[in-house]
């Protein structure tokens, strides 16, 4: 189910994509009142609620409609010094991305010898180079 028809089900709109960040109120349901989303983020987490909040996976049966009638962005003032934080916050992510995808090349890189290496240290029969994952079969002994 896209974004759009979770959306239509609960009738409430479907947001208009935006640029950088927009608070939002109940984004999860603990810890904080607001959380910091994306456009991407926001209906991810739409078709998130719909997909696994869920009576199969122990919520109420009214949970996903509760949760994405009041999953919503803020139209108030916030308080500056919690701007501030947010900036900071939305610089530290984005230095994170940028250095985990330096990480992601560099290993990529060097894939085939930290392969060797591992062959030499480790009796691992349940890695699988081809999925770059470890598999718990018993075929995969």
């Amino acid at each position: 189910m896209t974004a759009l028809e979770v959306c239509q089900k609960y009738s409430v709109p479907l947001l208009e994509p935006w640029e950088g960040y927009k608070a939002f109120w109940h984004g999860w349901h603990e810890k904080f009142l607001i959380y910091w989303l994306t456009h991407k983020d926001y209906c991810e987490r739409l078709m998130e609620i719909e997909q696994r909040k869920t009576p199969e996976f122990g919520y109420a049966p009214n949970e996903r409609e509760v949760r994405i009638k009041h999953f919503r962005p803020v139209v108030g003032i916030l308080p500056a010094d919690l701007e501030e934080a947010r900036q900071a916050y939305v610089t530290a992510r984005q230095a994170y991305g940028t250095a985990w995808q330096a990480y992601m090349t560099v290993y990529e890189q060097h894939r085939a010898e930290l392969e060797a290496l591992h062959a030499r240290e480790c009796d691992c029969k349940y890695w699988k180079p081809e999925r770059q994952m470890m598999v718990f079969t018993e075929e995969a002994k």
